[in-house]
């Protein structure tokens, strides 16, 4: 649940704070170009306003939000060759990452995977956005951390991070798209254990993201994604 800071012995007022904004980035609840204030973020997440200040900070070194010179932070508003950049890094890292875990992709998870697109689907069915966006990055985590290759997959996050916002608003105009997920695909070549297949789908599934024509010439004006 996003919001409240929860008194935990486990984790510090700082990092608590850093995961529920990271998340409201990464999951779609804040919009590109929406403004942010650190009085308005500490309210919300009935804290001081300093473990606010110092993850505002940690998402600006990520890429996930910016803060301009006369100290007003945004959601980052992405240019196309920015978006084009992510989706190039995304498609090089999971292709990778997906070919590393295939020798470790048992029953067990693949009935779990198979779980989560159902999930999907429901989603996709109600137009839950951000449930699906959530569940679809479960999706590709759970597979992704069989490859064991946790430095591969923190930049792979950080790309989700960053794109996180963008996905959201655009999927609220394009759920057709989903019909179009290669994850039914991606199952049946985890099952033959067949890794030229796999990383083909996870490309073409990747290939689903796309631009339509910006409504400013220097923004992107919609994407689409599964």
């Amino acid at each position: 649940m996003l919001g409240t800071v929860r008194k935990d012995g486990n984790i510090s007022v700082h990092d608590s704070v850093y995961k529920n904004l990271r998340d409201k980035i990464l999951y779609g609840f804040l919009r590109p170009g929406e403004s942010l204030t650190l009085r308005s973020l500490a309210s919300e997440f009935k804290t001081s306003m300093t473990p606010v200040r110092d993850s505002v900070r940690r998402l600006t070194a990520e890429g996930a939000l910016k803060i301009s010179l006369s100290g007003r932070i945004t959601i980052p508003d992405l240019t196309i060759e920015r978006f084009n950049e992510l989706l190039s890094i995304r498609s090089i890292i999971e292709s990778e990452l997906a070919f590393k875990a295939l020798p470790r992709a048992h029953t067990a998870l693949i009935d779990r995977l198979e779980s989560i697109n159902l999930d999907m689907e429901m989603f996709a069915r109600s137009f839950e956005a951000m449930e699906y966006i959530r569940a679809n990055m479960e999706f590709h985590r759970s597979l992704y951390l069989r490859a064991q290759s946790p430095i591969m997959l923190s930049i792979l996050e950080n790309v989700w991070l960053q794109l996180g916002p963008t996905f959201k608003h655009a999927l609220g105009e394009n759920w057709n798209i989903v019909e179009k997920s290669e994850h039914k695909n991606i199952l049946s070549a985890l099952n033959n254990q067949d890794s030229s297949e796999l990383i083909f789908l996870i490309k073409k599934d990747l290939s689903l993201i796309h631009i339509s024509e910006p409504t400013r010439p220097e923004r992107i004006s919609y994407a689409v994604f599964c």
